[in-house]
């Protein structure tokens, strides 16, 4: 799946997710996020936990560029 539809995707679950913010990520870290989101949305039940996966860090840090236009 291509970056823009990935993006698309997550903005079926995070309207507010910033489309210049995401384009930022690999295309593996945007499929982790909307694997989080599809689990986050099928998990309603109490008592589900979720794990995180071991190659994905705890803490990222982004800059973001300002764009002209």
């Amino acid at each position: 799946m291509s970056k823009q539809e990935l993006i698309a995707q997550i903005h079926g679950f995070n309207q507010s997710a910033n489309e210049q913010y995401l384009l930022l990520f690999t295309e593996q870290q945007l499929q982790s996020y909307l694997n989080r989101l599809r689990q986050l949305g099928s998990h309603a039940k109490r008592g589900t936990i979720w794990v995180r996966p071991a190659e994905s860090p705890a803490i990222v840090r982004r800059s973001v560029v300002q764009l002209d236009g």
